[in-house]
């Protein structure tokens, strides 16, 4: 017998000291390669995990305790970095994915001042802070940080409203944006989703993972030299191997930030568990060698989520979601992670295949995502907040008859929501009006900011606004309350508009700069000369893509090309295309596409 086993509530701790660590060091490598390569079945996960579970000769049958969750014990980084998350137990299967079994590990450390360190657990509502980033100069398949923020929050949507859960998930992707919000408000969760980048004395700052169909083809990836925080010289000619996490610069391109850094941003914050959701965030490159996850594992977190190995964006995006939801239930982390891991077994729906960008056919990735996530804790029995605490329901977020602020799917515009958002919450710009041509996107963009303000604690007053005391009672919270005051589709040439004018006016001379106002509008205001003006062009080409897969325009890329060049980008058109007969040959879309120009005409004017 080469392991250690205690019981504590439900709890099996495993101190391995694995006589074999060189052999299964190598085999945990070579499935490691497979991953890469795209090539990993579900027969090599059960090879490897048999022979985890051979190795630590625990008879769980012999146990009472259901659910039985299993942390593996241990200060060796070499253990820890084997794929625990595939133990295999011959009867049971697959225990990292099993409904009554969890898989975590415990570091220790001898530094139990750090330990000391760590405050009480808070208590709640659980505030959840989805950081995502997106640099513009990665060429091929972006990460869906869109669709995976839109998941998060519909998720959350009834905990929100009831009080139990905080959700912010800003727009911006900046390292400076991240230290700010650790280091001004209290976050008990922190979602990083992005891209990480490695070097090595033999790779420069090149990546050994050219994966085309993951969360990143790094192989393809720019960083500019200037923008990387870390020295130049250890970049070029690196002594040994690094692990970076890619934020975006201030102009939208990627900045590349060390796990040291990392870790002093959160550094003395309240955090309790930070999921890095990103390829190979949880992996050490060279063995005895640290990585992301363990870092701040060390640093003091009490709870530490990372990828062992390369992240499929969907998955990343279901684990995040399904996370989420078990934490808000009020579900301990290690059962949480289990739930993810679980969603993580089905990613397609019945209709879907998997392809490259060449839209090759490729392996399902689904028969091994799940093993990916792996739980580093300090204390598994430790929630992230005390939830013996009466919730204050929110009050609504949005009053006027046209409001509705229910989640919705936002694609695109990373970079407008990223430039106005921050003017908008700094009060860099406190009146704003979005113009552009009818159907490009004005009213989904405006929607999309007054979303993540309300996260921050805004109230939205719609236009019409309310009528005599009923105004003056709203206006009176002004004071006390954050406030944006939204007009909606300012058009010209409509009955009204001389008293929605005067209505502007008054209200904006009567309030001043205390609320945020925000209007769209097709053309420019002359009521409006205090007011920021953003002019809304049309949208990259890609966002555009994405909008029509949404939609389920079964065209193909080349037809989608020509769609976007003859409709000039406008949303509307594809909307109003969607719903005529669906046609793929070439003579027929261009009549469809000349009936849809038509229309758009019309609607404009």
């Amino acid at each position: 017998m080469n392991t250690t086993t205690n019981y504590s509530d439900n709890f099996l701790f495993i101190q391995p000291n694995l006589k074999n660590l060189v052999a299964l060091t190598h085999q945990a490598r070579q499935l490691s390669e497979k991953f890469q390569s795209h090539t990993a079945t579900p027969d090599d996960l059960k090879t490897m995990g048999s022979q985890l579970w051979e190795t630590i000769q625990i008879d769980l049958e012999a146990t009472p305790l259901t659910p039985k969750r299993i942390v593996i014990d241990s200060d060796n980084m070499a253990v820890q970095n084997l794929p625990w998350e595939c133990l295999y137990h011959p009867q049971i299967g697959f225990l990292g994915r099993h409904p009554d079994y969890t898989v975590a590990r415990q570091m220790l450390t001898k530094d139990t001042q750090i330990f000391q360190n760590v405050p009480t657990v808070p208590v709640g509502p659980l505030n959840i802070l989805l950081f995502t980033t997106q640099p513009e100069n990665i060429p091929q398949q972006p990460l869906e940080t869109d669709v995976e923020q839109h998941a998060v929050r519909t998720t959350l949507a009834p905990w929100i409203k009831q009080g139990w859960v905080h959700l912010y998930a800003p727009d911006d992707g900046r390292f400076a944006t991240l230290v700010e919000l650790l280091n001004t408000q209290e976050w008990h969760l922190v979602l990083l989703s992005g891209h990480t980048l490695f070097t090595s004395p033999a790779t420069s700052h090149q990546s050994h993972y050219p994966l085309s169909a993951i969360r990143y083809p790094l192989s393809a990836i720019r960083y500019p030299l200037s923008a990387i925080r870390y020295p130049l010289s250890a970049i070029l000619y690196p002594l040994s191997s690094q692990a970076f996490l890619i934020f975006e610069s201030d102009d939208g391109t990627g900045e590349a930030v060390t796990m040291h850094q990392l870790v002093d941003a959160f550094q003395d914050s309240l955090v309790q568990c930070v999921v890095i959701a990103a390829c190979q965030s949880g992996k050490c490159l060279e063995p005895g060698e640290t990585n992301l996850s363990f870092s701040l594992t060390q640093a003091g977190l009490p709870h530490v989520i990372g990828m062992r190995e390369s992240l499929v964006d969907r998955a990343g995006c279901v684990f995040v979601q399904a996370f989420c939801q078990a934490l808000a239930q009020q579900a301990p982390v290690d059962l949480a992670v289990q739930q993810g891991r679980r969603a993580m077994l089905i990613l397609l729906k019945e209709n879907e295949v998997w392809q490259t960008h060449r839209h090759e056919t490729q392996v399902d990735h689904s028969v091994r995502q799940w093993s990916v996530p792996m739980l580093l804790t300090r204390d598994p029995t430790r929630p992230l907040v005390n939830w013996n605490f009466t919730p204050t329901a929110r009050p609504p977020r949005c009053v006027g008859k046209t409001g509705d602020l229910s989640p919705k799917l936002f694609i695109g515009r990373r970079r407008e929501l990223r430039i106005l958002g921050e003017a908008l919450r700094c009060g860099k710009i406190t009146k704003l009006l979005i113009r552009g041509e009818g159907g490009i996107g004005k009213t989904a963009l405006a929607g999309q900011l007054v979303t993540t303000l309300t996260e921050l604690g805004y109230r939205v007053l719609f236009y019409p606004l309310p009528k005599g005391s009923e105004l003056e009672s709203y206006l009176s919270t002004f004071a006390t309350e954050h406030w944006i005051i939204w007009w909606d589709g300012w058009e010209p040439g409509f009955e009204g508009d001389v008293d929605k004018a005067v209505e502007l006016e008054r209200i904006s001379g009567y309030l001043g700069n205390r609320p945020r106002m925000l209007l769209t509008s097709r053309v420019s205001i002359p009521h409006a000369n205090d007011f920021s003006e953003y002019c809304l062009t049309c949208p990259e080409y890609h966002d555009f893509w994405r909008y029509t897969r949404q939609l389920g325009l079964p065209h193909p890329d080349l037809q989608i090309r020509w769609i976007y060049e003859v409709l000039h980008g406008n949303f509307k058109g594809v909307q109003l295309l969607q719903s005529l007969p669906t046609c793929t040959q070439a003579q027929g879309l261009k009549t469809q596409l000349a009936l849809v120009r038509r229309y758009l005409r019309a609607y404009s004017q």
